[in-house]
């Protein structure tokens, strides 16, 4: 099944997010219903009973998926969306759910991907979470390393949004080199792809001109890396982070897909290892 990069609701356009109608109706009925009484459960099972599709052929929904739409304030505007939801519609629902007192804690579909994904970069053993250290949590390496720096899940999450904004900066270091592929013919193809979305994106464009583009992207493709799932993969991680918009918050959701695995350093920094074995270290 294919990532969704973009929250629900939204595309790409030109680099910026838009809204898509249909599913902005979806939105402001999730909004509506909740505010009104219904439960998240019964929300998502209707929705999955009407096939209402998520993404592509994904058209079963959770009481999850729900909830993290009514916790998204990019839905009323936050970090350049356009708004969907307005303030009085978002504020009755957002309280509603908090009041209802939903015991688990705020990372917990988070904390359950980072329980299996990270690592200490010492001995490369996994990493293990005690939820009640003296006053808080803490995540730890149990192999007798030494490794044994403090280190909780908010700092934990910062270090890997730390790595991530890195890597969106330097691009170059998410890039594998083998022996059917270069650093430049894919951060060419990636240009390629994204100069064709943006062409099929404006009225009255030329077709020979979109042709010519995607026959090159083609070529580029099939000469660079056949059969290569290393230089394929590289393609996906860079299509992504083109995509993607920093931000201080990790959606499991965008990035579950893309990171093998999460190693944490001694002094603090984190490692992050995506699924085309590129490593990159973001530093403290």
């Amino acid at each position: 099944m294919a990532l969704r990069m973009i929250n629900y609701g939204y595309e790409m356009i030109n680099g910026l997010p838009s809204i898509v109608k249909e599913e902005a109706e979806i939105v402001k009925e999730i909004f509506r219903r909740y505010g009104e009484g219904d439960i998240l459960l019964a929300i998502a099972t209707d929705l999955t009973e009407r096939g209402v599709v998520f993404y592509q052929e994904k058209n079963v929904w959770t009481k999850s998926m729900v909830a993290r739409i009514i916790d998204n304030r990019r839905y009323i505007g936050d970090e350049g969306y356009p708004r969907i939801i307005n303030d009085e519609d978002f504020s009755r629902a957002y309280e509603l759910k908090r009041q209802k007192g939903v015991k688990k804690p705020s990372y917990s579909e988070d904390i359950q991907y980072l329980k299996t994904h990270s690592v200490c970069a010492q001995c490369g053993n996994k990493l293990y979470r005690h939820g009640s250290w003296s006053v808080r949590e803490k995540w730890f390496c149990a192999s007798g390393c030494k490794n044994d720096i403090y280190i909780g899940d908010q700092e934990l999450i910062d270090g890997i949004i730390k790595t991530l904004k890195h890597a969106k900066k330097k691009e170059e270091c998410l890039v594998i080199h083998s022996d059917n592929a270069t650093s430049q013919s894919s951060l060419d193809i990636v240009r390629q792809t994204n100069e064709i979305k943006r062409l099929m994106g404006q009225p009255e464009v030329p077709f020979d001109m979109v042709k010519k583009l995607i026959f090159q992207c083609a070529a580029s493709k099939f000469a660079d890396y056949p059969d290569n799932e290393a230089a394929a993969h590289t393609e996906y991680v860079l299509r992504a982070f083109e995509e993607w918009e920093p931000c201080k918050t990790f959606d499991i959701v965008f990035w579950a897909k893309l990171i093998e695995k999460i190693a944490v350093k001694q002094d603090g920094s984190v490692v992050i290892t995506f699924i085309n074995k590129a490593e990159v270290e973001g530093g403290i």
